[in-house]
């Protein structure tokens, strides 16, 4: 996810595929059963290249893991927009959706299919303000502050989470989260919520999965050449 006014971003990978996407877009990958890619900034002769980006880890479930690689553009310039809202002052910017993916054209490889739940939620909260996603009773959530500080629910009362800090949800049985404001500007956060899937889950490197075995098993196939199905 490649923020506002950030320069480009230059991909290529082995569906074929090679773009440079900029601020205010996003490039969805599932790597399903094997893809490679390769990233570079975009490079100027004429100017300092100034680029801000989040990259987002997404688990499969097992019965996904192995699914068709596939990889779309989201964005407005990629015909999938975001889906933005103001509420209360609150900016709230949906980054990813199934609805989103589902829209996207521009990209390689297979037709997504449906997967548990998975947002990305952009939110600029005022002074003062506060911010109440509705997640789900029973959602994985995370959150980084961006810049700011914002006051969110823990286990014994509200806890401040400062620029550059993140922190997790437990889940609850609330429907929502309370996100306030704690600075005297400005505060923007990052939220992640998904579905939990409720699997082990294994990680070597780039490559997720749900035992170790399975990464030394991917890692022998990269070795012998046999990776890409």
């Amino acid at each position: 996810y490649v923020l506002d006014g950030s320069d480009g971003f230059r991909h290529r990978d082995s569906l074929g595929g090679s773009k440079t996407y900029r601020g205010g877009s996003a490039q969805w990958m599932r790597t399903g059963a094997g893809a490679q890619h390769e990233e570079f900034w975009e490079t100027s002769d004429e100017r300092r290249t100034s680029i801000e980006l989040f990259q987002i880890w997404i688990n499969l479930p097992a019965s996904q893991k192995f699914d068709p690689p596939s990889i779309r553009y989201l964005g407005a310039a990629h015909g999938a927009p975001w889906k933005e809202a103001t509420v209360d002052g609150t900016r709230i910017r949906t980054v990813l959706s199934d609805e989103i993916v589902h829209a996207a054209t521009d990209g390689e490889g297979a037709t997504p299919n449906q997967r548990p739940r998975a947002e990305v939620l952009h939110a600029h909260i005022p002074a003062g303000g506060s911010w109440t996603p509705r997640v789900g009773a029973d959602s994985s959530c995370s959150l980084y502050c961006r810049e700011g500080q914002v006051s969110v629910p823990g286990p014994a009362g509200m806890v401040t989470v400062k620029a550059g800090e993140s922190c997790g949800f437990s889940a609850s049985g609330a429907e929502t989260i309370t996100c306030a404001n704690a600075a005297r500007g400005e505060s923007d956060v990052l939220l992640l919520v998904g579905e939990r899937l409720r699997e082990p889950v294994a990680m070597g490197g780039p490559i997720v999965m749900n035992y170790d075995w399975e990464i030394d098993e991917a890692y022998r196939e990269l070795q012998a050449g046999t990776f890409l199905k």
